[in-house]
């Protein structure tokens, strides 16, 4: 009789999965930081968000799987969704300002 293992919960789906929801998220927020009128505080406020973002969702990625190198796996994906979010709005927001000088 073969023993039934549980199933993997580390896999890449979770990994792909959980890494495309919080890097889509990351990015809207940092398109809506990128619309407020605070000049000076833009970095900060992105980092900040960022950097919390990074923590809470290796902290939630590690306890589903009980693996660190899961977590840090879904960051990976995570920075490359939202940094790829976050490089449109850049080459968008250079495209209105060729365009209306």
């Amino acid at each position: 009789m073969q023993e039934q293992r549980p199933a993997r919960r580390g896999g890449a789906a979770f990994i792909w999965k959980w890494g495309a929801i919080s890097g889509i998220i990351l990015g809207m927020i940092q398109i809506i930081i990128s619309l407020l009128p605070l000049e000076s505080l833009k970095t900060i406020l992105d980092l900040l968000v960022w950097l919390i973002g990074f923590f809470v969702l290796g902290l939630f990625a590690a306890r589903q799987t009980g693996r660190v190198g899961t977590s840090a796996l879904v960051g990976l994906v995570t920075g490359l969704i939202g940094g790829l979010i976050g490089r449109v709005l850049f080459v968008r927001d250079r495209l209105i300002d060729v365009h209306s000088s």
